[in-house]
């Protein structure tokens, strides 16, 4: 399954947006809507950019999602199950009665166990307790039609030699190669990845990440 909108929306309501890094509740470098894995000190992104993580955070989570659920799940219960786990994490949902209940259908005690996940250090956070709301009032809605499919407008730097814009040229080594760096872009590099996905993508080998291949990459997160 895909995430919804709706499931995206709910995250980004909680996350929030933050174009410069800063460190979060417990030290952790942290930027976008809530991405950690690529964050570092003086580290600025375009609204565009954070959207474009939150996407590829979204989906490093689904799989895993789907291996735990071991039955069929409604959208808006998969989009509440995404949310969750976006804050508590993987490993925290593979062990919960949560997932216990859901998998063993559960329906009456299932939803309860949102509201046990409103503590941080101890302490009951307002915060939280907003987020496992939403997160039960998501999981427990009945299923609306889907909405007509839009075509997103992506405003994202053009990559072209000599490749001027380095926070850009990470984000997609990141998203097309799974790299990590907090060291700007090898250009060399960076131009091979662009040519190679072009070429994986039927799409026109330039090497140069505009209009057409940032779309075409931020669709392919998107699906």
């Amino acid at each position: 399954m895909n995430v919804s909108q709706a499931g995206i929306d709910l995250i980004k309501e909680f996350e929030g947006l933050r174009l410069e890094a800063y460190r979060d509740a417990v030290g952790v470098w942290t930027i976008g809507y809530g991405h950690t894995e690529t964050a570092r000190p003086g580290m600025k992104i375009t609204e565009a950019e954070a959207e474009a993580l939150l996407r590829y955070d979204i989906d490093k989570r689904v799989p895993a999602i789907e291996r735990a659920l071991k039955v069929k799940v409604t959208q808006n219960q998969f989009d509440a199950i995404v949310s969750f786990v976006f804050n508590v994490g993987v490993g925290a949902f593979r062990s919960s009665t949560l997932l216990k209940n859901i998998n063993r259908g559960d329906i009456e005690d299932e939803a309860d166990e949102f509201d046990r996940w409103v503590y941080a250090g101890g302490k009951k956070l307002p915060g939280l307790v907003r987020r496992r709301a939403a997160e039960r009032a998501l999981f427990e809605s009945v299923e609306a039609p889907p909405p007509p499919t839009e075509v997103t407008e992506w405003n994202m730097p053009v990559l072209s030699r000599p490749y001027q814009d380095s926070t850009a040229a990470r984000l997609f080594l990141h998203l097309v190669d799974g790299r990590s760096t907090s060291l700007p872009a090898n250009p060399g590099a960076l131009e091979f990845s662009i040519k190679r996905y072009q070429r994986d993508n039927d799409l026109v080998i330039d090497g140069i990440a505009g209009k057409d291949t940032w779309g075409y990459l931020l669709r392919e997160l998107d699906a």
